[in-house]
């Protein structure tokens, strides 16, 4: 006899369909970590971005950030009011979101310091993947202004 039985042919496509769904289970998880990564590097520009504006008196003003869990807004200090038009939004992609933040002295605003750069709201911000919590970035902001990530 010559060929293949059905039986092996069915075990050969059935071991195709393991390591085919491996190899995108994996590719998933890549593309995921990437998007997440992209967004922690965004996040800490505008953090870095906002602190830059503050030492370097841009305006004539202090800067600070509010954080709410599908995005970020940079206001002008002393206090974050929601709509004004000089503020600036950082909206994170669809899917992810800010799980998680631990400021000095509670609250949502991060208020950077004219000409220091310092802040009495430091503490760190956690990114993840909506509903994967294995999937996370964490952002420390220090008491000096300095942002840096995990």
């Amino acid at each position: 006899m010559r060929g293949f039985t059905v039986i092996e042919i069915a075990i050969a496509v059935t071991i195709l369909a393991i390591v085919a769904g491996t190899i995108f289970a994996g590719f998933h998880n890549l593309l995921l970590r990437q998007t997440l990564g992209q967004i922690n590097e965004d996040v800490v520009s505008f953090l870095r971005e906002t602190r830059e504006k503050t030492t370097g008196r841009e305006g004539g003003f202090s800067y600070g950030v509010h954080i709410e869990e599908s995005e970020l807004v940079r206001f002008r200090a002393p206090s974050y009011m929601e709509g004004a038009p000089s503020n600036e939004q950082y909206t994170i992609s669809e899917g992810f979101h800010v799980a998680s933040y631990a400021l000095n002295g509670g609250g949502q605003e991060i208020i950077f310091e004219n000409i220091t750069g310092a802040t009495t709201q430091f503490g760190d911000i956690v990114l993840e993947r909506q509903n994967n919590s294995s999937v996370q970035k964490t952002i420390h902001i220090y008491e000096t202004g300095s942002v840096e990530t995990e």
